[in-house]
């Protein structure tokens, strides 16, 4: 029964209506269903018009709710002047909303403002935001169209690809944009909680965008416990950055996140850099990372350098023989347990049979005196750190490859890096976060 309008607002009333209004259908759905599948299609069907009735009601007294200052023009500062109602239809999760309201002009000219835009939370789009965090959830794992089948098949909402896409991306351009502005901003150290220290991981994985093949780089942070005077192990979730600039604009944005995983704060004496044998990561890492008053450990990947400890064994001996498996085998061994030391010894002792083997076994020692300080394996282990990069190798794969270089897909850059932004941050467990204060990028 409809509660007396005395009793009840007029809001009230007409949510009331709205739900006397579906209960023979319900009743019809239930009475009718032979099967839980058909129950629950006839029951969610139902729900959803009454959901989309109540929140256009909802919506509608926010845009005629009290009254609010109205901001001058953003041209000229003029008073703007109303010119009546507008509608808008808005498309959320239980499907389109018929809304009207208030629409402001500039008497000069310079365009008009609907406050009640703001107050619902939407952009420039048609989306509420609601749907707008659905979509972009899905797309963090799911090309924009088959995020359209989904939202169709289970909410009833008929989205296509390229609305998805163009409103995902305009949400990971607005958490791109933040991110900069984070890699851009003064620096604060200290904090309630510090770690002990931690583990930064770098490496590059291969996409197609408008410009052919392109790397973006992969960083993770990781904080370090402490489990000894001198011990230290990998602890808690991992932080993901992806970039598809060049290396100098990738430093800044890999940094921020180490500041935020706390390798700033006085309390965290040791900083940990893995990755492989590419000079990028080298040649700045200590510019970025070696900071006074605390350690900085470099350590090559291990599995990197057994590879090229393969390729002047398969020049010497020749690949798959006997003798080139022995002499990687030893060495292998070797430069684990003893480090550096006798690897040069070996590398000096070998008489190459011809010129082809003698510029490998020239070049790959030059690689490894390259990296001589990074190869100190025995004493990286002794204190609990990693000497793989398979985190980040992993990473790789999992947060890039896996959703940005699928079978045939080509990518505008700019598409690329608002996608690989979302998705580092969704596997970073920072998800929730983004739409604290509603959807990233909206009118406030």
């Amino acid at each position: 029964m409809i509660p007396d309008q005395n009793a009840r607002d007029q809001i009230s009333v007409t949510i009331w209506r709205a739900v006397e209004a579906i209960v023979p259908q319900l009743e019809a759905a239930v009475r009718g269903a032979a099967s839980l599948d058909a129950l629950e299609t006839a029951v969610g069907a139902v729900v959803q018009t009454l959901g989309q009735e109540v929140v256009t009601v909802g919506a509608q007294r926010m845009a005629t709710g009290p009254a609010r200052a109205i901001p001058g023009c953003a041209t000229c500062g003029q008073p703007l002047r109303r010119v009546g109602v507008r509608p808008r239809t808005v498309l959320g999760i239980f499907g389109a909303y018929a809304l009207t309201r208030p629409y402001w002009v500039c008497p000069h000219g310079h365009g008009g403002v609907a406050p009640a835009d703001a107050v619902w939370g939407l952009g420039a789009g048609t989306l509420a935001p609601r749907l707008v965090a659905v979509l972009s959830r899905l797309a963090v794992d799911l090309p924009f169209d088959a995020v359209s089948a989904v939202v169709a098949e289970t909410l009833g909402v008929a989205v296509d690809g390229e609305t998805v896409r163009r409103t995902v991306e305009a949400v990971g351009q607005a958490v791109e944009a933040a991110e900069h502005a984070a890699a851009a901003a003064p620096r604060s150290p200290g904090g309630p909680t510090a770690p002990e220290g931690v583990i930064l991981l770098t490496d590059g994985g291969m996409i197609h965008t408008d410009r052919a093949w392109h790397e973006a780089k992969v960083g993770v942070c990781q904080p370090l416990v402490r489990t000894g005077p001198t011990t230290f192990t990998p602890q808690g979730p991992a932080d993901y950055c992806v970039g598809l600039e060049s290396r100098a604009a990738f430093w800044p944005r890999f940094y921020a996140h180490a500041v935020q995983a706390g390798i700033q704060d006085p309390r965290c004496p040791l900083i940990v850099l893995l990755g492989d044998g590419a000079h990028w990561i080298w040649d700045d890492g200590a510019a970025y990372f070696g900071e006074a008053g605390r350690e900085l450990v470099e350590i090559l990947d291990f599995y990197h350098a057994a590879e090229h400890l393969a390729a002047v064994a398969h020049a010497v001996w020749g690949e798959g023989t006997p003798a080139a498996q022995a002499w990687w085998t030893q060495q292998r061994a070797a430069l684990l347990h003893e480090g550096p030391a006798p690897l040069f010894t070996a590398l000096a002792a070998l008489v190459p049979p011809h010129d082809a083997a003698q510029a490998v076994v020239t070049r790959e020692t030059a690689y490894f005196r390259y990296h001589e300080t990074r190869l100190h394996y025995p004493t990286y282990r002794a204190r609990g750190l990693p000497i793989g990069s398979g985190q980040v190798e992993s990473a790789c794969k999992v947060v890039l490859k896996h959703r940005l270089a699928q079978a045939g897909m080509r990518w505008r850059q700019a598409g690329a890096q608002a996608v690989a932004t979302l998705r580092a941050r969704h596997r970073s467990g920072q998800w929730d976060p983004l739409w604290a204060t509603g959807t990233p990028g909206a009118a406030a």
